[in-house]
């Protein structure tokens, strides 16, 4: 669910808004953006000293062979494919009436709960279950820093990169529209901006908000990030890992701010030495996407659909 398919609508309807609530709705919704990039880039200058990776690194890299790291990730990517596609195609669920956005919308994240599930079981099962091959596979899992401290420090790097990403989708914008090349919304934020059911909506919520970070951050930080640091220079580590993450979601509209947003959750992870705190700020983050969805249908858009 990318942040660039969501701020498309928002500036293509300012005439709508504009209409509806005026100039000064437009006027508030600027200061607030430009108090987020204040907010950010406050904390970007008083962190100068510390340098982009922390001095006393507290991940520690992942010592095991090329083979074994890539045959883990084609196991836990394949079966997260799959296994739901097949259980699902058995049980009938593919087949229905494909015109209905309800049905599209239960079927899309349904699909998507099972590949999350099958992720997080695939990687505990690999650790558990075939340790040989795969040893030490969970302990970059494993929760070490005080609460206290992670959470503070996980709340302070989200609103130090949230303008980034918000910036990394912009450029994209302007870039597409420069090229001529049309922006698609995704399909799955198409849908959720025409469907009123409030069980869909738990239902996307809990695949975004909760089991998306589960099952993307133990794999792509956890995993990827603690090989390539063992293999390469943190930052370059860093800048893989981000990479990765990235291009997993299969859509070139949000490569770039994905990109930026993976780096800050390798970075996260980095100073706290803590897998909870990707798991956070990668929660954190989909939920205020969500929030502009919403936002951008009920609230700046008095209730309407922006779609035909």
């Amino acid at each position: 669910m990318g942040l660039q398919g969501l701020l498309k609508p928002a500036v293509k309807e300012i005439g709508i808004m504009e209409s509806l609530f005026g100039e000064s709705t437009l006027e508030v919704w600027k200061w607030v953006t430009i108090f987020a990039f204040a907010v950010s880039f406050v904390i970007w200058l008083s962190g100068l000293r510390k340098g982009w990776i922390p001095s006393k690194g507290h991940v520690s890299g992942w010592d095991v062979p090329w083979m074994r790291f890539l045959l883990l990730l084609w196991l836990v990517l394949t079966l997260s494919v799959i296994l739901p596609v097949t259980i699902f195609g058995l049980s009938g669920r593919m087949n229905g009436d494909e015109s209905s956005d309800a049905v599209r919308l239960s079927k899309s994240f349904s699909l998507t709960i099972g590949m999350q599930v099958v992720m997080i079981a695939g990687l505990v099962g690999a650790g558990v279950f075939a340790g040989e091959w795969f040893p030490a596979v969970l302990s970059g899992m494993q929760g070490k820093e005080r609460p206290a401290r992670w959470i503070r420090t996980t709340i302070l790097r989200f609103l130090q990169f949230l303008p980034l990403v918000w910036l990394a989708s912009m450029l994209v914008e302007l870039a597409y529209n420069w090229l001529g090349i049309p922006v698609e919304l995704q399909e799955s934020v198409t849908m959720m901006m025409r469907i009123d059911d409030p069980l869909l909506w738990a239902v996307t919520a809990c695949s975004a908000v909760v089991l998306a970070p589960l099952a993307e951050e133990p794999i792509c930080r956890g995993v990827v990030y603690r090989f390539l640091k063992f293999r390469f220079r943190p930052e370059l580590a860093v800048v893989m890992s981000a990479a990765f993450f990235s291009i997993i979601h299969f859509d070139t509209t949000v490569l770039f701010p994905l990109f930026i947003l993976g780096m800050a959750l390798a970075l996260v992870y980095e100073e706290t030495g803590d897998i909870r705190a990707p798991i956070l700020f990668h929660a954190m983050f989909n939920l205020q996407t969500m929030g502009l969805i919403l936002l951008d249908r009920f609230v700046l858009n008095a209730g309407s659909s922006l779609l035909p």
